[in-house]
């Protein structure tokens, strides 16, 4: 888990490599990255 700088955004990750972002004050999820599929180089 991490903090923006501001206090404003959390983004947090899971065991299954995927993200996200979250807005602290409502806690709406604003944004999930998924995990790659494939190896990222």
């Amino acid at each position: 888990m991490a903090f923006g700088a501001q206090g404003k955004r959390i983004l947090t990750g899971g065991g299954g490599g995927g993200l996200d972002l979250w807005d602290a004050a409502t806690g709406e999820r604003l944004l999930a990255l998924p995990a790659a599929m494939e190896r990222v180089d």
